[in-house]
């Protein structure tokens, strides 16, 4: 996520409450405020001990909002999801604390929050936002977790996606051995699109258990006609789909650090 910073001084001495800054509304952990405190316009460094709060006033309700002081002696925030819910001005000032009970409190200054054109971020409706939603549900790596059956754990992924399958956990092995772990791939509904499934795996290779074994399914294709063998912990599972045979493809790339053990 970008995030962006936004540098302001204030006054602790000289009402300087003009100050305006901009935000969009329903923006979330990407925008970031940098105070300098000042006292007539000469710059005062926080002391690294110093806690210090974000004040926020929308309507009828105001929260304190923790930050942290730089190494510049600066107060730095995050500007909260409270600022950014609603269009509108919020007002605001920053507080400095001491262990000693010492507070310091700067002027005012204002959040202009510009109302967003899709607040919600809502893809909305239509061919344009189905697209827009599968493309992202193609970019984004989901958790894959195996299913119990009768004759193992299933794996059952859906079509064009990523995902991420730990193996790690010891419910997956029984007396020192690996449970059956099943790849169950599915029927594409159209071979005229490009069809594929990427799992990224990581399985602890017990002592007893070796290497996880996978169960790959029938009628798979495999490189050189031969099942993979899985012998590292980590490794991917690629499976493409190919319309012209009109089975899968299935390729396992495996990873181990130089000069390591498996």
């Amino acid at each position: 996520m970008p995030q962006i910073v936004c540098r302001i001084a204030l006054d602790v001495s000289v009402n300087d409450a003009g100050q305006v800054m901009m935000a969009k509304q329903g923006d979330r952990n990407s925008r970031l405020l940098c105070v300098r405190f000042t006292d007539c316009g000469r710059p005062i460094s926080l002391e690294a001990e110093t806690a210090v709060l974000l004040n926020v006033a929308r309507r009828e309700e105001a929260f304190a909002y923790a930050g942290a002081v730089t190494g510049e002696g600066e107060a730095l925030f995050t500007i909260p999801a409270f600022a950014l819910e609603e269009a509108g001005a919020v007002e605001c000032d920053v507080t400095a604390l001491d262990a000693d009970g010492g507070r310091l409190t700067s002027s005012k200054f204002t959040i202009m929050v510009e109302e967003s054109v899709c607040p919600d971020g809502g893809l909305g409706s239509g061919e344009g936002a189905d697209l827009a939603a599968q493309l992202l549900a193609e970019q984004t790596v989901q958790t894959l977790v195996p299913e119990i059956g009768e004759s193992g754990y299933r794996l059952l992924p859906a079509l064009n996606r990523k995902y991420a399958l730990d193996l790690s956990d010891a419910a997956y092995t029984t007396d020192g051995a690996w449970s059956p772990i099943i790849l169950e791939l599915p029927t594409p509904a159209s071979a005229q699109r490009e069809n594929w499934i990427l799992i990224y795996c990581h399985a602890l290779v017990h002592a007893n258990a070796g290497a996880v074994t996978v169960d790959w399914g029938a009628d798979r294709l495999f490189a050189d006609g031969v099942e993979p063998l899985v012998t590292m912990g980590d490794f991917d599972i690629v499976c493409t789909y190919s319309p012209i045979a009109a089975k899968w493809q299935i390729g396992v790339v495996q990873y181990a650090v130089t000069g390591g053990t498996v």
